[in-house]
């Protein structure tokens, strides 16, 4: 709604000021004006948050060190400090607006507020916003770095490869779980 009430508003605009021009290429001028209107509606602007923190920080890299990138298919190419554009082979398929919050509890309101497309950010703050009746979804879990798992002190498992060879014994619940988180990924 807001993108065609501007192609109208600037195509009304520039009716008026070529009108006001008096010359025979107005025609021309206001194609011009139609079809650059037209070719920035089809690349759409995304607002992105992501923190400053090591979980997140790294989608600073490509505008800190955007030559990393160069031969990348697939690449975020700086604009301004908080802007760029993510190209496919070279083409922009869209406008990244970065927005830094300061965590979890920021992005799930600017969220629910309509502020923000797209999140990176603490699964547990966004569970909680959901909980609450806030309107996101998680995508998907898209680094494990920082993640533990955790156990109750009294667990028949003390190492990570222990753990592995617990989950393998048959009808065991922790068993269960596991397919059954597996089933979940899969789904999204």
């Amino acid at each position: 709604m807001k993108k065609t009430l501007s192609l109208i508003m600037i195509f009304i605009m520039t009716l008026s000021l070529v009108s006001c021009k008096g010359n025979n290429n107005s025609t021309t001028d206001v194609s011009k004006t139609e079809v650059q209107a037209k070719k920035s509606e089809d690349v759409p602007t995304i607002s992105i948050s992501w923190g400053n923190e090591m979980h997140t920080g790294i989608m600073y890299l490509p505008f800190i060190s955007p030559e990393l990138f160069e031969d990348e298919e697939i690449r975020i190419n700086p604009v301004s400090e908080s802007q760029g554009e993510l190209q496919v082979k070279g083409e922009t398929i869209a406008i990244l607006n970065q927005v830094v919050t300061k965590g979890g509890s920021e992005v799930a309101t600017l969220m629910g507020q309509k502020h923000l497309d797209v999140g990176y950010t603490s699964s547990t703050a966004m569970l909680t916003a959901y909980d609450t009746g806030t309107e996101i979804s998680i995508l998907c879990p898209i680094q494990s770095d920082g993640v533990a798992i955790a156990a109750t002190k009294d667990a028949s498992y003390n190492t990570f490869e222990e753990f592995v060879e617990y989950a393998k014994i048959p009808n065991n619940l922790l068993k269960q779980v596991i397919i059954l988180l597996l089933v979940v990924l899969e789904l999204f």
